[in-house]
């Protein structure tokens, strides 16, 4: 979806692949920007590459650095109190892929093979505009999926029924040496394959 001003063109564009071995959906997401500089005169162009994972998708040494991603989903009562449990039944639920329509847990993210966590679970608050707690909000939750194709998301409570944050954990593929282990003296068996949460 391109975008644009006096100064600076923007292109971004989403592809989903459903044909990619050991995974359901593998996602590719990409952001091209052109923009002056201020004090040369010349164009600049930068170009950005999100991947994220959905269930445990890999490419056999193509892909060396991965995340997965949980979309945490919360609304509000009428007392204005937040939390999961005031979601309706018509909501998604309170942990959720990106597009919602798919219940997840911390638990059930498993490592592909030959992939190792390099993180911890963490909220993720650059991806979009959020508060300080990582939150952005919406009037409903179909409204996020706009927000994020114009570029711009909201990170104030007022007028808002519905809140949403990003959780990631960031894996990376470490080949085998032939005898089942990893390249780094691990086994794969050993490799952490589920985190508890933390912020």
């Amino acid at each position: 979806m391109p975008s644009e001003d006096d100064d600076r063109l923007v292109l971004e564009s989403r592809l989903e692949l459903y044909d990619v071995p050991f995974g359901d959906c593998f996602t590719v997401e990409t952001s091209f920007v052109v923009e002056r500089d201020t004090s040369s005169g010349r164009l600049l162009a930068r170009a950005r590459i999100g991947i994220p994972f959905s269930k445990s998708t890999m490419f056999k040494g193509k892909i060396t650095v991965a995340l997965e991603e949980i979309f945490e989903n919360q609304r509000v009562s009428i007392f204005g109190k937040w939390g999961p449990n005031h979601l309706l039944p018509t909501d998604r639920a309170r942990f959720t892929n990106r597009n919602g329509d798919v219940s997840l847990s911390f638990e059930q993210i498993v490592l592909p093979p030959n992939w190792v966590w390099t993180s911890p679970w963490k909220i993720d608050k650059s991806y979009t505009e959020c508060d300080e707690e990582g939150w952005s909000y919406a009037t409903d939750f179909p409204r996020f999926k706009s927000h994020l194709a114009r570029g711009k998301s909201s990170n104030k409570r007022l007028g808002a029924s519905v809140r949403r944050r990003r959780w990631i954990r960031m894996m990376a593929y470490v080949p085998q040496d032939g005898t089942g282990n990893t390249s780094n003296g691990t086994s794969r068996s050993s490799s952490p394959s589920r985190a508890s949460l933390t912020s």
